[in-house]
């Protein structure tokens, strides 16, 4: 109650992102686009209990509020967006995430689409340009006050073309869509350019770290099928890097097929090896036979595989819950 009365008497620009993955790197982005006066919710503060923390956090002079919202189960986005009350809110896109818990992919947009339940009269949703046609039908009959406008990234892609492989695909469309926002915010071309530099993202999303000899990407806060093949698409040397990929959680019923589909892609990518944790890529893994797929009961085996190899790249990708930094950290520390 006492976040949602600092909420109302803040004179910051209140902006909400959701979607279904790069909440976390489009905040981060839109707050380095947005400039010193900007203040963001840190880490992964975006559920019921992170974002009221956040709201009482955020500086009394910040002329922006931008706010990450994360939802995993039904109702929960009418909940943030009554604490949050956002002025201006962005659907980043809506992939397979959490669809264990909506029987419909409808039923997922309607509770991304619940950001603007309790925004105000005059405000604006922004959704990515490629799901417009799909979402407006819904938004109309949802009945809320904001107008729903599709974000145009349009010849962005040329302006910050050069960060395209430096941040990794998935970082990159965030980059796009964080400045096709700050432009409609009123922020120069010219600053835009010079804060995309500044860019820091949050730890564990496309994180480069080195260990001797061998060069890291930590892409494993979490996963999801569109972030899973930004991922595997980084890498511009597949032959001399070694990935572990863990299980992608909380797909539903189609979740073996998504892992399948993701398997497929990495195999036409000819890396050299690719380890698999979890019960879905393991079982997708079997079906291709494949003579560079390895397989790990648990993350200790999988730093013993490692040993085996000598990459000069490793890539880790996989949900949460199996903390494949951990990985990293074993190695680092039989290094030490």
């Amino acid at each position: 109650a006492y976040a949602g009365f600092c909420r109302s008497r803040s004179q910051a620009l209140i902006i909400g992102i959701t979607g279904s993955c790069g909440k976390t790197t489009t905040k981060d982005c839109l707050k380095a686009l947005l400039g010193n006066e900007a203040y963001a919710n840190p880490g992964n503060f975006n559920n019921d209990l992170g974002l009221p923390i956040s709201i009482l956090n955020m500086p009394q002079n910040a002329r922006y509020g931008v706010f990450e919202l994360g939802i995993s189960a039904p109702g929960e986005m009418e909940v943030l967006s009554r604490c949050l009350c956002p002025d201006v809110a962005l659907v980043t896109n809506i992939d397979q995430s959490h669809r264990e818990f909506f029987a419909k992919r409808s039923d997922l947009i309607k509770e991304k689409l619940a950001v603007a339940s309790h925004m105000p009269t005059g405000s604006l949703l922004f959704v990515s340009s490629e799901l417009i046609e799909e979402v407006k039908p819904i938004y109309d009959d949802l009945g809320y006050q904001a107008k729903l406008l599709p974000l145009e990234v349009g010849n962005l892609e040329s302006v910050h073309q050069e960060a395209s492989h430096a941040i990794g695909s998935g970082p990159y469309q965030s980059l796009l869509m964080s400045s096709a926002l700050a432009r409609q915010l009123g922020v120069r071309l010219e600053d835009r350019l010079l804060r995309a530099k500044q860019v820091v993202f949050s730890p564990l999303r496309m994180e480069l770290r080195k260990t001797p000899q061998v060069l890291w990407v930590l892409d494993c806060y979490n996963a999801a099928p569109r972030s899973m093949k930004s991922f595997l698409c980084y890498f511009d040397k597949p032959d001399q890097t070694v990935l572990v990929l863990a299980d992608m959680l909380e797909l539903g019923d189609d979740s073996l097929r998504y892992h399948s589909e993701a398997l497929d892609f990495a195999q036409q990518r000819a890396f050299m090896k690719i380890i698999l944790l979890g019960e879905k890529f393991q079982t997708a893994g079997r079906a291709h036979r494949d003579s560079n797929l390895m397989f790990a009961s648990d993350l200790e085996m999988a730093v013993q595989l490692l040993h085996t190899l000598s990459p000069s790249c490793i890539g880790l990708k996989g949900s949460r819950g199996f903390a494949l930094e951990k990985v990293f950290e074993k190695v680092e520390k039989k290094a030490c």
